[in-house]
Protein backbone atom coordinates (compact mmCIF):
# COMPACT_ATOMS: atom_id res chain seq x y z
CA UNK A 1 0.00 0.00 0.00
CA UNK A 2 0.81 3.57 -1.03
CA UNK A 3 1.76 6.00 2.31
CA UNK A 4 -0.34 9.12 1.48
CA UNK A 5 -1.17 9.91 4.76
CA UNK A 6 1.48 12.31 5.58
CA UNK A 7 2.98 10.01 8.49
CA UNK A 8 6.24 8.29 7.96
CA UNK A 9 5.22 5.81 10.72
CA UNK A 10 2.80 4.30 8.03
CA UNK A 11 3.93 1.01 7.18
CA UNK A 12 2.49 0.06 3.51
CA UNK A 13 4.20 -3.07 3.91
CA UNK A 14 3.35 -4.13 7.17
CA UNK A 15 -0.48 -3.36 6.61
CA UNK A 16 -0.48 -5.53 3.42
CA UNK A 17 0.72 -8.30 5.27
CA UNK A 18 -2.20 -7.73 7.91
CA UNK A 19 -4.65 -7.47 4.95
CA UNK A 20 -3.03 -10.81 3.26
CA UNK A 21 -3.63 -12.67 6.58
CA UNK A 22 -7.81 -11.30 7.41
CA UNK A 23 -7.75 -12.31 3.26
CA UNK A 24 -6.78 -16.28 3.88
CA UNK A 25 -9.07 -16.63 6.76
CA UNK A 26 -11.74 -16.41 3.60
CA UNK A 27 -12.90 -20.10 2.45
CA UNK A 28 -11.36 -20.77 -0.55
CA UNK A 29 -9.33 -17.94 -0.90
CA UNK A 30 -5.29 -18.43 -1.00
CA UNK A 31 -2.91 -15.69 -0.81
CA UNK A 32 0.66 -15.20 -1.93
CA UNK A 33 3.47 -13.49 0.29
CA UNK A 34 3.51 -9.61 0.30
CA UNK A 35 7.64 -10.78 -0.12
CA UNK A 36 6.67 -11.98 -4.01
CA UNK A 37 4.33 -9.31 -4.80
CA UNK A 38 7.04 -7.16 -3.83
CA UNK A 39 9.94 -8.90 -5.81
CA UNK A 40 7.28 -8.80 -8.88
CA UNK A 41 7.31 -5.32 -8.55
CA UNK A 42 11.08 -4.82 -8.50
CA UNK A 43 11.05 -7.17 -11.72
CA UNK A 44 8.71 -4.99 -13.37
CA UNK A 45 10.38 -1.87 -12.02
CA UNK A 46 7.46 -0.69 -10.11
CA UNK A 47 8.57 1.17 -6.74
CA UNK A 48 4.79 1.49 -6.42
CA UNK A 49 1.04 0.64 -7.43
CA UNK A 50 -0.72 4.54 -8.99
CA UNK A 51 -2.78 3.21 -11.83
CA UNK A 52 -4.75 0.69 -13.19
CA UNK A 53 -2.21 -0.25 -15.64
CA UNK A 54 0.48 -1.10 -13.01
CA UNK A 55 -1.80 -3.22 -10.93
CA UNK A 56 -3.33 -4.98 -14.23
CA UNK A 57 0.74 -5.90 -15.07
CA UNK A 58 1.69 -6.99 -12.12
CA UNK A 59 -1.77 -8.65 -11.76
CA UNK A 60 -0.56 -10.98 -14.62
CA UNK A 61 2.92 -11.08 -13.44
CA UNK A 62 1.96 -12.25 -10.56
CA UNK A 63 -0.50 -15.00 -12.27
CA UNK A 64 -2.64 -14.61 -9.66
CA UNK A 65 -6.53 -14.11 -9.79
CA UNK A 66 -7.12 -11.41 -7.84
CA UNK A 67 -5.08 -8.25 -6.95
CA UNK A 68 -5.59 -5.69 -4.21
CA UNK A 69 -4.06 -2.07 -3.84
CA UNK A 70 -4.67 0.85 -2.35
CA UNK A 71 -3.26 3.63 -0.24
CA UNK A 72 -3.31 4.51 3.23
CA UNK A 73 -4.73 8.46 3.46
CA UNK A 74 -4.59 9.00 7.31
CA UNK A 75 -2.79 7.61 10.16
CA UNK A 76 -2.43 8.31 14.23
CA UNK A 77 -1.12 5.23 16.48
CA UNK A 78 -2.03 7.64 19.39
CA UNK A 79 -5.01 6.59 21.60
CA UNK A 80 -7.42 6.99 20.04
CA UNK A 81 -5.63 5.38 17.11
CA UNK A 82 -7.00 6.96 13.15
CA UNK A 83 -6.59 4.70 10.29
CA UNK A 84 -7.50 5.67 6.50
CA UNK A 85 -7.59 3.68 3.47
CA UNK A 86 -8.40 3.50 0.06
CA UNK A 87 -7.82 -0.14 -1.86
CA UNK A 88 -8.87 -1.45 -5.09
CA UNK A 89 -9.81 -5.07 -6.41
CA UNK A 90 -8.27 -5.91 -9.61
CA UNK A 91 -9.45 -9.36 -11.19
CA UNK A 92 -8.52 -11.83 -14.12
CA UNK A 93 -10.83 -10.95 -17.15
CA UNK A 94 -11.01 -14.64 -17.60
CA UNK A 95 -13.12 -15.28 -14.54
CA UNK A 96 -15.72 -14.26 -17.16
CA UNK A 97 -16.52 -18.00 -17.14
CA UNK A 98 -14.85 -19.11 -14.29
CA UNK A 99 -17.11 -21.31 -11.37
CA UNK A 100 -16.48 -18.79 -8.55
CA UNK A 101 -19.27 -18.37 -6.50
CA UNK A 102 -18.87 -16.02 -3.34
CA UNK A 103 -21.57 -17.02 -1.83
CA UNK A 104 -19.57 -20.07 -1.16
CA UNK A 105 -16.98 -17.68 1.06
CA UNK A 106 -16.90 -17.00 5.08
CA UNK A 107 -14.95 -15.57 7.18
CA UNK A 108 -14.12 -16.63 10.70
CA UNK A 109 -16.14 -14.06 13.18
CA UNK A 110 -17.97 -12.42 10.69
CA UNK A 111 -21.60 -11.26 10.87
CA UNK A 112 -22.12 -10.33 7.33
CA UNK A 113 -23.79 -12.14 4.91
CA UNK A 114 -21.71 -12.32 1.64
CA UNK A 115 -23.32 -13.61 -1.39
CA UNK A 116 -23.52 -13.26 -5.48
CA UNK A 117 -21.46 -14.71 -8.58
CA UNK A 118 -18.83 -13.58 -10.67
CA UNK A 119 -19.92 -11.94 -13.85
CA UNK A 120 -18.52 -11.40 -16.78
CA UNK A 121 -15.98 -7.71 -16.63
CA UNK A 122 -13.55 -6.44 -19.48
CA UNK A 123 -10.38 -4.52 -18.94
CA UNK A 124 -11.82 -1.40 -18.93
CA UNK A 125 -14.06 -2.11 -16.12
CA UNK A 126 -10.73 -2.39 -13.80
CA UNK A 127 -10.86 -2.30 -11.01
CA UNK A 128 -13.92 -3.97 -10.36
CA UNK A 129 -14.70 -2.70 -6.57
CA UNK A 130 -12.75 -0.35 -4.64
CA UNK A 131 -13.75 1.15 -0.92
CA UNK A 132 -12.27 4.23 0.87
CA UNK A 133 -12.42 4.59 4.60
CA UNK A 134 -11.56 6.06 7.62
CA UNK A 135 -11.10 4.82 11.08
CA UNK A 136 -11.46 6.53 14.03
CA UNK A 137 -11.40 4.62 17.64
CA UNK A 138 -12.97 7.46 19.01
CA UNK A 139 -16.36 6.65 17.12
CA UNK A 140 -18.76 5.35 18.59
CA UNK A 141 -19.76 3.18 15.26
CA UNK A 142 -15.69 2.24 15.70
CA UNK A 143 -16.32 1.51 19.12
CA UNK A 144 -18.80 -1.05 18.52
CA UNK A 145 -17.31 -3.19 15.74
CA UNK A 146 -14.31 -3.35 17.73
CA UNK A 147 -16.33 -5.02 20.69
CA UNK A 148 -17.50 -7.10 18.13
CA UNK A 149 -14.28 -8.14 16.78
CA UNK A 150 -12.42 -8.39 20.52
CA UNK A 151 -15.29 -10.58 21.70
CA UNK A 152 -15.02 -13.13 18.35
CA UNK A 153 -11.58 -13.25 18.15
CA UNK A 154 -9.84 -12.45 21.51
CA UNK A 155 -6.18 -11.59 21.31
CA UNK A 156 -2.91 -14.28 21.31
CA UNK A 157 -0.85 -11.54 23.39
CA UNK A 158 -1.07 -13.76 26.43
CA UNK A 159 -4.15 -12.03 28.01
CA UNK A 160 -7.13 -13.83 29.17
CA UNK A 161 -10.07 -11.16 28.38
CA UNK A 162 -11.33 -9.92 24.78
CA UNK A 163 -11.04 -6.13 26.22
CA UNK A 164 -11.98 -3.98 23.20
CA UNK A 165 -10.11 -1.49 24.91
CA UNK A 166 -6.98 -3.39 24.09
CA UNK A 167 -7.16 -2.57 20.79
CA UNK A 168 -6.85 1.23 21.15
CA UNK A 169 -3.52 0.72 23.21
CA UNK A 170 -1.44 -1.92 20.77
CA UNK A 171 -1.15 -0.58 17.11
CA UNK A 172 -0.72 -3.96 15.96
CA UNK A 173 -4.18 -5.02 17.22
CA UNK A 174 -5.72 -1.70 16.00
CA UNK A 175 -4.13 -2.46 11.99
CA UNK A 176 -5.64 -6.45 12.77
CA UNK A 177 -8.73 -4.63 13.49
CA UNK A 178 -9.03 -2.20 10.30
CA UNK A 179 -7.59 -5.15 8.20
CA UNK A 180 -11.04 -7.23 8.99
CA UNK A 181 -13.05 -4.64 8.20
CA UNK A 182 -11.68 -3.51 5.39
CA UNK A 183 -11.38 -7.21 3.87
CA UNK A 184 -15.11 -7.59 4.84
CA UNK A 185 -16.19 -4.38 3.26
CA UNK A 186 -14.86 -4.78 0.40
CA UNK A 187 -16.01 -8.56 0.00
CA UNK A 188 -19.10 -6.88 0.40
CA UNK A 189 -19.00 -4.42 -2.18
CA UNK A 190 -17.87 -7.17 -4.56
CA UNK A 191 -21.22 -8.64 -3.92
CA UNK A 192 -23.39 -4.96 -4.14
CA UNK A 193 -21.27 -4.54 -7.55
CA UNK A 194 -22.28 -8.69 -8.88
CA UNK A 195 -25.88 -8.28 -7.73
CA UNK A 196 -26.03 -4.73 -9.62
CA UNK A 197 -24.74 -6.65 -12.73
CA UNK A 198 -27.03 -9.60 -12.72
CA UNK A 199 -30.11 -7.38 -12.08
CA UNK A 200 -29.32 -5.44 -15.12
CA UNK A 201 -28.48 -8.29 -16.64
CA UNK A 202 -31.66 -9.91 -15.79
CA UNK A 203 -33.85 -6.82 -17.11
CA UNK A 204 -35.93 -7.81 -20.47
CA UNK A 205 -34.47 -6.07 -23.56
CA UNK A 206 -36.81 -4.29 -25.83
CA UNK A 207 -35.94 -4.63 -29.79
CA UNK A 208 -35.47 -1.30 -31.57
CA UNK A 209 -35.40 -2.24 -34.87
CA UNK A 210 -37.20 -0.56 -37.24
CA UNK A 211 -39.64 -3.01 -38.07
CA UNK A 212 -40.30 -3.37 -34.53
CA UNK A 213 -40.84 0.57 -33.74
CA UNK A 214 -43.42 0.52 -36.54
CA UNK A 215 -45.51 -2.27 -35.49
CA UNK A 216 -45.46 -0.92 -32.06
CA UNK A 217 -47.06 1.88 -33.61
CA UNK A 218 -49.59 -0.14 -35.48
CA UNK A 219 -50.48 -1.36 -31.98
Amino acid sequence: LRNESGSAYAGGVRFADRLSEQLTLTAQIDTVPVNRVLAAMDRLGLAEVTGKDQALRLRQALGVDGLVVGSITGYDPYDPPKLGLNVELYLDPRHESAAFDIRKLSRAASDRDFRGDLAGYHHTDQPVSSLSTFFDAAHPAVQDRMAYYAKHRGTDYGLTTADPRLYRISTDLYTDFVAYEVCGRLMHAETQRIDRTRAAAARPRVDASPQMAAQNRRQ
